[in-house]
């Protein structure tokens, strides 16, 4: 019972519970939260959410800039602070 609620307060739902119980190792609270932690590592907890991005199409890539233009487009801003 210790074992199912750890995996509920972990984040699994009640099937993945049911499930993954007979993986975890150990009496103690201390051994039941090492197993879990291991057990998360490598069975990815179920989320109830959607991909916000499934109707909306390719975000447009920004322009890639080189070292040189960065260096001009900094100058060009401190330029008329300058008093020459």
């Amino acid at each position: 019972m210790r074992k199912t609620d750890a995996l509920r307060k972990a984040g699994y739902s009640d099937e993945q519970s049911q499930l993954l119980v007979k993986l975890i190792e150990g009496d103690d609270d201390e051994a039941i939260a090492e197993s879990i932690e291991q057990i998360k590592a490598t069975v990815p907890i179920t989320d109830n959410y959607a991909d916000p991005s499934t109707f909306n199409g390719r975000a447009a890539k920004p322009k890639t800039v080189d070292a040189e233009e960065l260096g001009r487009s900094a100058v060009s801003r401190v330029l008329h602070k300058i008093k020459l």
